[in-house]
């Protein structure tokens, strides 16, 4: 369950009604005397302005683990087909899994042209290096691009949030050793990493808080029941409706939309910057904070 830490920054702003100053007669503006004005004459009552933050804190719900296909070669079609064939082994393992939890979808495709090495009549092969000042007795075989065709294909795990650790991790190393066995890269992909596609980026998965909205209104409306708390126990008890309400205050950005400073798998990442969602490179309890500032009319003592 869901479990709420409340963290409060006040301030206390009285409105005082206003007394009337004595006209003025050098000056047009001392014809109307400022006791006119509805506050001098106390028709609009003081007020108390409170700010107040509430948390929720949460499991992740969801992980997803970004697995690259990709494939190349000195054709265009007979690179297509190979990436054809590498995908449906990847989308078979994951199949065999038999996991009614694990979804599958295939994001983002790019056909890209790499830099070739040197071809000759049995394939790729290596130019000798020679003394300086000495030249090659044969022109050196020419570079042939190679098309590549990569795809991102992520792979959701969810109902995990009351799960064991234990059980959800061996769950995601299953996962990633059908990867592996079939071909894939997690993250994105390399010649020289067949598990993590680049070393700079450690995580090979994210946890997910994929009710984070949900969990925003609840903080909201913590946040809010503090403010009434603490503008009562600041105004003696005295405080009436809410006058008005805004987002931010004291307390820093009104939403903690991002929770990690680690950094992960970036592949088909397109689109997920969403408050609907926050994510986490660990298993563990993610806070979601809302910020307020509310301002409360005083009732006559």
């Amino acid at each position: 369950m869901p479990r709420m830490v409340l963290t409060c920054f006040v301030f206390l702003t009285i409105v005082t009604p206003v007394r009337a100053q004595t006209p003025m007669a050098q000056t047009p503006m001392a014809q109307t005397p400022m006791a006119q004005t509805p506050m001098a004459q106390g028709t609009v009552g003081q007020g108390v302005s409170v700010t107040a933050s509430g948390e929720v804190r949460a499991k992740p719900n969801a992980v997803e683990i970004d697995v690259t296909v990709a494939e190349g070669d000195a054709r265009a079609g007979d690179a297509l087909g190979k990436y054809a064939e590498a995908k449906k082994r990847l989308l078979e393992a994951c199949g065999n899994l038999k996991l009614a939890t694990l979804a599958v979808e295939e994001r983002a495709i790019e056909v890209t042209a790499e830099p070739g090495q040197p071809a000759g009549v049995f394939g790729p092969v290596a130019v000798p290096a020679f003394p300086q000042g000495f030249a090659p007795a044969f022109a050196a075989p020419a570079n042939v691009p190679e098309i590549r065709v990569a795809r991102t294909i992520r792979l959701t795990l969810r109902g995990i949030r009351d799960k064991p650790e234990a059980e959800v991790l061996e769950t995601i190393g299953t996962i990633l050793d059908a990867v592996r066995d079939a071909g894939g890269t997690v993250g994105p992909s390399g010649p020289y990493a067949p598990y993590v596609g680049d070393s700079s980026f450690k995580s090979v998965c994210r946890f997910v808080l994929e009710d984070a909205a949900e969990l925003r209104k609840k903080a909201a409306e913590a946040a809010l029941a503090q403010a009434r708390t603490d503008a009562g126990a600041l105004a003696g008890g005295r405080v009436g409706p809410l006058v008005a309400v805004s987002a931010g205050g004291a307390t820093g950005p009104a939403v903690q939309r991002v929770v990690p400073n680690d950094t992960f798998a970036r592949s088909g990442n397109e689109g997920d910057d969403s408050p609907q969602r926050l994510t986490s490179p660990r298993f563990t309890e993610i806070p979601v904070r809302v910020g307020i500032q509310a301002t409360f009319r005083l009732l006559d003592p």
